[in-house]
């Protein structure tokens, strides 16, 4: 059967999204549907389950959990969207817990195609799709181009970062380790920051301080610099602490977080010429979107020097992860089934 034939009939497929603290699988429906782009299809999530990382001693044994509770029957692939990038069958990846090739997952799936993306991919495929009621405007003075490149990113464990670039009638992808980039500070709070930072690990990356552990590294320098005790030592505990505005150490924590992720999606904004539009994901963010919103997110977003002009048109759009990375597999699969489009990484 050829690829397009293949994406003319209804097809189940085994879809999930790998991240360093929570693992998510489903069983995803993909029918055709009344346009002819790879992405218009409909997708049914026909079976969902989330796994804690920590409780498994592989991806191998996240997925006997899951054939233990869903028959899969009647699936025909497999696209596993996972933290890290694959080289080949291997998986390389500084925030899972534990090592990952396809080879064995085949086996334990009962699959002979079984395909590995970056887990942001899979996320900004997902964006193709019809928005979602819960999706916030961060940047009410942007407007997204059609045709033109899109960028998501977002904290979590790590920091997830893609690029989706139209290509024929479908998509191309850039994974990126944009996480991994070194953190420029802008301000002279933000240079002490890293200064202290850089001490404890004498490469200070974005990812130091856009994670949940960022959240923390953030909270326990600013303790530092003001020559306070960190006393609260979960990122949970700093963002509700912040929320409640019961901790000012907290609030300045949260606030900075903001403040410097604003300044980061403006220069991949910049980067990428995210004409179609800046998504924001990832595990945290739906926590606090609130704060977000009223936070000096998007005033540091738009602070680009004489390109403000430029990132101010850009539309920001802040989407609740859940299963996002699933569904967006799914549509990863449908658009390497219709074209030849490349995966540009």
């Amino acid at each position: 059967m050829d690829r397009e034939a293949e994406t003319e009939i209804m097809v189940s497929i085994i879809a999930a999204d790998i991240g360093g603290t929570h693992a998510r699988v489903g069983i995803v429906d993909i029918a055709p549907g009344a346009a002819p782009s790879s992405y218009a299809h409909d997708y049914t999530l026909r079976a969902y389950t989330k796994y804690r990382c920590k409780d498994f001693e592989s991806l191998a044994s996240v997925f006997e959990a899951f054939k233990a509770d869903h028959a899969l029957e009647g699936c025909v692939a497999g696209a596993i969207a996972s933290a890290g990038y694959f080289d080949g069958d291997i998986l390389h990846s500084v925030n899972l817990p534990w090592p990952v090739s396809l080879a064995p997952l085949r086996s334990v799936l009962g699959l002979n195609t079984l395909y590995g993306l970056n887990d942001y991919e899979a996320v900004a495929y997902s964006t193709l799709l019809p928005a979602r009621d819960d999706a916030i405007q961060l940047n009410p003075h942007g407007k997204a181009h059609p045709g033109k490149a899109r960028v998501v990113l977002g904290p979590g464990t790590g920091l997830g970062a893609a690029v989706l670039v139209p290509c024929g009638d479908g998509s191309a992808t850039l994974t990126t380790e944009a996480g991994q980039m070194t953190f420029a500070p802008t301000n002279d709070r933000d240079a002490v920051i890293a200064e202290i930072l850089r001490k404890k690990y004498e490469f200070v990356t974005v990812e130091r301080l856009l994670s949940g552990s960022g959240l923390l590294n953030i909270y326990g320098a600013l303790a530092e610099m003001n020559d306070q005790q960190a006393v609260l030592d979960r990122p949970s505990l700093v963002s509700d602490a912040a929320i409640s505005g019961r901790d000012a150490l907290a609030d300045e924590a949260l606030s900075t977080f903001c403040e410097i992720l604003g300044s980061v999606a403006g220069n991949m904004a910049l980067g990428y010429g995210a004409r179609g539009g800046v998504y924001l994901a990832g595990g945290i963010l739906p926590k606090f979107k609130e704060y977000l919103q009223q936070s000096r997110f998007l005033a540091s977003y738009l602070n680009q020097g004489k390109m403000q002009s430029y990132v101010k048109a850009i539309p920001v759009t802040l989407m609740d992860h859940g299963h996002l990375g699933v569904i967006g597999a799914a549509c990863w699969y449908a658009n390497r089934q219709r074209c030849d489009c490349p995966v540009m990484a």
